[in-house]
């Protein structure tokens, strides 16, 4: 059975008992968070000034009525996105696997890297964005970023942690 450990925006980290973590990329997640936040920011600023504009004579109703329509929009993209997020569990493609009862890293294609213990995770910049990414270097694997954070959604933290206390090295 396949249990969730952590997450970050598409990323899911999986455990399948204690010998083998999976890290599954979801896909689609991060760019509705961005646009729930800028949905949400437009939607509180035009919802204010519409509470403003409520003593202005009824020519300027129609705004109001725009204005109350973003909110609602707002509103349903939160509604869907955070019934979305429950609904995502352990499906989606394989970026890597950690398999501690062989002591080997096996990449997405299915090749297996062995020592398990030559693997290092980094943070990295990314471009065009104040959050880091995750990545994992290994010899016979070369760099692979297992998760991106995002200033609108989450960070890498939680699948650093939870590989880090799983006796994967930072470096």
């Amino acid at each position: 059975m396949m249990t969730p450990i952590a997450r970050c925006n598409g990323t899911l980290l999986v455990e399948s008992g204690r010998t083998s973590l999976r890290l599954v990329e979801q896909g689609g997640v991060s760019w509705m968070s961005t646009a729930l936040f800028v949905t949400a920011l437009v939607a509180t600023i035009l919802g204010a000034n519409g509470l403003l504009n409520t003593a202005l004579p009824a020519s300027a109703r129609g705004a109001m009525v725009a204005m109350a329509g973003l909110a609602g929009t707002a509103a349903a993209v939160l509604f869907r996105w955070r019934r979305d997020r429950r609904k995502r569990t352990t499906g989606g493609e394989a970026v890597v696997i950690f398999d501690f009862a062989g002591d080997r890293l096996i990449d997405g294609a299915g090749t297996a890297h062995a020592p398990l213990a030559d693997a290092r995770l980094t943070r990295t910049f990314q471009l065009a964005s104040s959050s880091r990414a995750l990545s994992l270097t290994h010899p016979t694997l070369g760099r692979i970023v297992l998760a991106r954070g995002n200033p609108f959604g989450d960070s890498v933290d939680a699948i650093e942690q939870a590989l880090v206390d799983r006796g994967i090295t930072l470096g």
